[in-house]
Protein backbone atom coordinates (compact mmCIF):
# COMPACT_ATOMS: atom_id res chain seq x y z
CA UNK A 1 0.00 0.00 0.00
CA UNK A 2 1.15 3.54 -0.70
CA UNK A 3 0.69 4.57 2.93
CA UNK A 4 3.23 1.90 3.97
CA UNK A 5 5.85 3.29 1.60
CA UNK A 6 5.01 6.85 2.66
CA UNK A 7 5.43 5.85 6.31
CA UNK A 8 8.84 4.30 5.67
CA UNK A 9 9.99 7.40 3.81
CA UNK A 10 8.97 9.78 6.60
CA UNK A 11 9.77 7.35 9.43
CA UNK A 12 6.18 6.97 10.58
CA UNK A 13 5.18 3.53 11.74
CA UNK A 14 1.68 2.25 11.04
CA UNK A 15 -0.03 -0.74 12.65
CA UNK A 16 -1.00 -3.07 9.76
CA UNK A 17 -3.18 -5.31 11.96
CA UNK A 18 -5.56 -2.39 12.55
CA UNK A 19 -6.18 -1.86 8.83
CA UNK A 20 -9.50 -3.01 7.40
CA UNK A 21 -10.76 -3.67 3.88
CA UNK A 22 -14.33 -3.53 2.65
CA UNK A 23 -15.55 -3.66 -0.94
CA UNK A 24 -18.67 -1.56 -1.54
CA UNK A 25 -20.82 -3.22 -4.21
CA UNK A 26 -24.37 -4.51 -4.43
CA UNK A 27 -23.14 -7.58 -6.31
CA UNK A 28 -19.90 -8.35 -4.53
CA UNK A 29 -19.65 -11.91 -5.87
CA UNK A 30 -19.18 -10.57 -9.42
CA UNK A 31 -16.07 -8.59 -8.53
CA UNK A 32 -13.09 -10.73 -7.44
CA UNK A 33 -10.67 -8.76 -5.28
CA UNK A 34 -6.95 -9.49 -5.08
CA UNK A 35 -5.30 -9.90 -1.69
CA UNK A 36 -4.30 -6.56 -0.24
CA UNK A 37 -1.12 -6.45 1.81
CA UNK A 38 0.10 -3.75 4.18
CA UNK A 39 3.79 -4.40 4.66
CA UNK A 40 3.97 -8.12 5.47
CA UNK A 41 0.38 -8.26 6.72
CA UNK A 42 -2.55 -9.37 4.54
CA UNK A 43 -5.53 -7.13 5.19
CA UNK A 44 -8.67 -9.20 5.70
CA UNK A 45 -11.86 -8.20 3.92
CA UNK A 46 -14.85 -7.40 6.12
CA UNK A 47 -18.53 -7.17 5.31
CA UNK A 48 -19.08 -4.33 7.81
CA UNK A 49 -16.91 -1.48 9.10
CA UNK A 50 -17.76 0.97 11.88
CA UNK A 51 -16.57 4.55 11.40
CA UNK A 52 -17.39 7.45 13.74
CA UNK A 53 -20.37 5.62 15.17
CA UNK A 54 -21.85 4.54 11.81
CA UNK A 55 -21.80 0.89 10.73
CA UNK A 56 -21.22 0.70 6.97
CA UNK A 57 -21.96 -2.57 5.18
CA UNK A 58 -20.69 -3.64 1.79
CA UNK A 59 -24.04 -2.88 0.13
CA UNK A 60 -24.59 0.42 2.00
CA UNK A 61 -27.99 -0.82 3.15
CA UNK A 62 -27.31 0.33 6.75
CA UNK A 63 -29.43 -2.57 7.97
CA UNK A 64 -27.08 -3.43 10.82
CA UNK A 65 -26.60 0.20 11.82
CA UNK A 66 -30.33 0.91 12.03
CA UNK A 67 -30.96 -2.34 13.88
CA UNK A 68 -28.33 -1.48 16.48
CA UNK A 69 -29.60 2.10 16.70
CA UNK A 70 -33.14 0.90 17.38
CA UNK A 71 -31.87 -1.44 20.12
CA UNK A 72 -29.86 1.34 21.77
CA UNK A 73 -32.79 3.76 21.72
CA UNK A 74 -35.16 1.07 22.99
CA UNK A 75 -32.91 0.47 25.97
CA UNK A 76 -33.39 4.11 26.98
CA UNK A 77 -37.17 3.87 26.98
CA UNK A 78 -36.97 2.22 30.40
CA UNK A 79 -35.61 5.42 31.90
CA UNK A 80 -38.30 7.42 30.10
CA UNK A 81 -40.98 5.11 31.51
CA UNK A 82 -39.71 5.63 35.06
CA UNK A 83 -39.43 9.39 34.60
CA UNK A 84 -42.95 9.57 33.17
CA UNK A 85 -44.39 8.57 36.57
CA UNK A 86 -43.32 11.84 38.16
CA UNK A 87 -43.24 14.30 35.22
CA UNK A 88 -45.95 16.19 33.39
CA UNK A 89 -46.32 16.18 29.60
CA UNK A 90 -43.73 18.89 29.00
CA UNK A 91 -41.20 17.15 31.24
CA UNK A 92 -41.69 13.77 29.56
CA UNK A 93 -41.30 15.36 26.14
CA UNK A 94 -38.09 17.04 27.24
CA UNK A 95 -36.64 13.74 28.47
CA UNK A 96 -37.51 12.03 25.21
CA UNK A 97 -36.05 14.83 23.09
CA UNK A 98 -32.83 14.99 25.07
CA UNK A 99 -32.24 11.34 25.94
CA UNK A 100 -33.88 9.08 23.36
CA UNK A 101 -34.42 10.94 20.09
CA UNK A 102 -30.75 12.01 19.62
CA UNK A 103 -29.89 8.31 19.35
CA UNK A 104 -32.44 7.89 16.55
CA UNK A 105 -31.13 10.94 14.68
CA UNK A 106 -27.37 10.57 14.77
CA UNK A 107 -25.92 11.47 11.33
CA UNK A 108 -29.22 10.96 9.46
CA UNK A 109 -27.95 12.29 6.11
CA UNK A 110 -25.64 9.28 5.86
CA UNK A 111 -28.29 6.57 6.18
CA UNK A 112 -31.54 8.35 5.26
CA UNK A 113 -31.53 6.48 1.92
CA UNK A 114 -31.96 3.10 3.62
CA UNK A 115 -34.93 0.94 2.70
CA UNK A 116 -38.22 1.83 4.39
CA UNK A 117 -38.27 -1.58 6.10
CA UNK A 118 -35.07 -0.64 7.95
CA UNK A 119 -36.19 2.92 8.75
CA UNK A 120 -39.40 1.58 10.25
CA UNK A 121 -37.29 0.06 13.04
CA UNK A 122 -36.71 3.60 14.29
CA UNK A 123 -40.36 4.54 13.84
CA UNK A 124 -41.37 1.63 16.07
CA UNK A 125 -39.19 2.96 18.86
CA UNK A 126 -40.85 6.37 18.61
CA UNK A 127 -44.26 4.70 18.57
CA UNK A 128 -43.43 2.96 21.86
CA UNK A 129 -42.29 6.30 23.24
CA UNK A 130 -45.60 7.88 22.26
CA UNK A 131 -47.46 5.30 24.35
CA UNK A 132 -45.32 6.33 27.33
CA UNK A 133 -45.69 10.06 26.73
CA UNK A 134 -49.45 9.93 26.44
CA UNK A 135 -51.98 11.18 23.88
CA UNK A 136 -51.49 14.85 24.77
CA UNK A 137 -47.84 14.92 23.60
CA UNK A 138 -47.24 15.53 19.89
CA UNK A 139 -44.01 14.48 18.18
CA UNK A 140 -42.83 15.22 14.68
CA UNK A 141 -42.27 12.12 12.59
CA UNK A 142 -38.66 11.07 12.19
CA UNK A 143 -39.07 11.20 8.41
CA UNK A 144 -40.13 14.85 8.60
CA UNK A 145 -37.19 15.72 10.83
CA UNK A 146 -34.75 13.98 8.46
CA UNK A 147 -36.19 15.98 5.58
CA UNK A 148 -35.75 19.25 7.48
CA UNK A 149 -32.17 18.27 8.34
CA UNK A 150 -31.40 17.59 4.68
CA UNK A 151 -32.99 20.83 3.45
CA UNK A 152 -31.21 22.82 6.13
CA UNK A 153 -27.85 21.32 5.23
CA UNK A 154 -28.24 22.17 1.53
CA UNK A 155 -29.52 25.66 2.19
CA UNK A 156 -27.48 26.88 5.10
CA UNK A 157 -24.24 24.90 5.17
CA UNK A 158 -23.64 24.53 1.43
CA UNK A 159 -25.42 27.36 -0.36
CA UNK A 160 -25.35 30.20 2.18
CA UNK A 161 -22.09 29.45 3.95
CA UNK A 162 -20.26 28.00 0.92
CA UNK A 163 -19.00 24.82 2.58
CA UNK A 164 -15.94 22.76 1.60
CA UNK A 165 -15.61 22.09 -2.17
CA UNK A 166 -15.68 18.33 -1.53
CA UNK A 167 -19.24 18.72 -0.21
CA UNK A 168 -20.56 21.54 -2.35
CA UNK A 169 -19.61 19.55 -5.46
CA UNK A 170 -22.17 16.92 -4.42
CA UNK A 171 -25.04 19.39 -4.62
CA UNK A 172 -26.68 19.49 -8.08
CA UNK A 173 -26.42 22.70 -10.05
CA UNK A 174 -29.16 25.30 -9.88
CA UNK A 175 -31.68 25.61 -12.66
CA UNK A 176 -31.36 28.77 -14.76
CA UNK A 177 -33.61 31.67 -13.68
CA UNK A 178 -37.07 31.51 -15.14
CA UNK A 179 -39.99 33.88 -15.37
CA UNK A 180 -42.98 32.48 -13.54
CA UNK A 181 -46.45 33.46 -14.67
CA UNK A 182 -49.56 33.13 -12.60
CA UNK A 183 -52.74 31.86 -14.15
CA UNK A 184 -56.19 31.33 -12.79
CA UNK A 185 -55.57 27.59 -12.57
CA UNK A 186 -52.07 27.85 -11.12
CA UNK A 187 -51.50 30.12 -8.15
CA UNK A 188 -48.17 28.62 -7.11
CA UNK A 189 -44.89 30.43 -7.50
CA UNK A 190 -41.55 28.63 -7.32
CA UNK A 191 -38.43 30.03 -5.72
CA UNK A 192 -35.36 30.98 -7.74
CA UNK A 193 -32.91 28.46 -6.24
CA UNK A 194 -34.27 25.26 -7.73
CA UNK A 195 -31.85 22.40 -8.31
CA UNK A 196 -31.47 20.17 -11.32
CA UNK A 197 -32.36 16.51 -11.09
CA UNK A 198 -29.12 15.08 -12.46
CA UNK A 199 -29.97 11.40 -12.01
CA UNK A 200 -31.03 9.51 -15.13
CA UNK A 201 -34.45 7.90 -15.13
CA UNK A 202 -32.85 4.44 -15.05
CA UNK A 203 -31.09 5.05 -11.71
CA UNK A 204 -31.72 2.32 -9.12
CA UNK A 205 -34.10 3.06 -6.27
CA UNK A 206 -31.37 2.86 -3.64
CA UNK A 207 -29.54 5.70 -5.43
CA UNK A 208 -32.64 7.87 -5.69
CA UNK A 209 -33.28 7.44 -1.97
CA UNK A 210 -29.85 8.81 -1.03
CA UNK A 211 -29.07 12.35 0.03
CA UNK A 212 -29.31 14.81 -1.64
CA UNK A 213 -31.23 13.32 -4.57
CA UNK A 214 -34.13 12.15 -2.43
CA UNK A 215 -35.01 15.69 -1.36
CA UNK A 216 -34.48 17.65 -4.59
CA UNK A 217 -38.21 17.66 -5.34
CA UNK A 218 -38.99 18.80 -1.80
CA UNK A 219 -36.39 21.55 -2.12
CA UNK A 220 -37.78 22.74 -5.46
CA UNK A 221 -41.33 22.78 -4.07
CA UNK A 222 -40.53 25.04 -1.13
CA UNK A 223 -42.54 28.27 -1.29
CA UNK A 224 -40.63 31.51 -1.95
CA UNK A 225 -41.50 32.73 1.56
CA UNK A 226 -39.18 30.08 3.00
CA UNK A 227 -36.25 31.23 0.87
CA UNK A 228 -36.08 34.96 1.32
CA UNK A 229 -34.49 37.25 -1.25
CA UNK A 230 -30.72 37.67 -0.71
CA UNK A 231 -29.55 37.45 1.92
CA UNK A 232 -31.94 34.51 1.92
CA UNK A 233 -31.30 33.45 5.47
CA UNK A 234 -30.45 35.25 8.67
CA UNK A 235 -30.18 32.15 10.82
CA UNK A 236 -30.40 28.40 10.50
CA UNK A 237 -33.10 28.28 13.17
CA UNK A 238 -35.22 30.73 11.17
CA UNK A 239 -35.03 28.53 8.08
CA UNK A 240 -35.85 25.37 10.05
CA UNK A 241 -38.87 27.04 11.60
CA UNK A 242 -40.23 28.06 8.20
CA UNK A 243 -39.70 24.58 6.77
CA UNK A 244 -41.46 23.00 9.74
CA UNK A 245 -44.34 25.40 9.28
CA UNK A 246 -44.53 24.47 5.58
CA UNK A 247 -44.45 20.73 6.30
CA UNK A 248 -47.22 20.91 8.90
CA UNK A 249 -49.60 20.87 5.95
CA UNK A 250 -48.42 17.33 5.15
CA UNK A 251 -50.35 14.50 6.78
CA UNK A 252 -47.20 12.55 7.64
CA UNK A 253 -45.61 15.44 9.53
CA UNK A 254 -46.76 14.17 12.93
CA UNK A 255 -45.60 10.78 14.17
CA UNK A 256 -49.16 9.73 14.99
CA UNK A 257 -50.12 10.27 11.34
CA UNK A 258 -47.18 8.44 9.80
CA UNK A 259 -47.27 5.27 11.91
Amino acid sequence: MRSHGWGKKWRIRFEPTKSQLMTIAHQRHRWPIMDLTFGDHTVSELSEVKLLGITFDSGLSFKTHLHNTALKASSRLGFLRKAARVLDGAGKRTVYRGFVRPVLEYAPLVWMGAASSHLRLLDRVQRRALHILGPDVLLQSLAARRLVAGLSYIMYNLMCLAGPPQLTSLVPSQLPPRTFLRTRSDHSVCHESQLQNVLPASSPDYVRRCFPYSIIDEWNNLPPTVLQSPPRLTSLQSFKGKVHQHLRQSRWYWATDSL
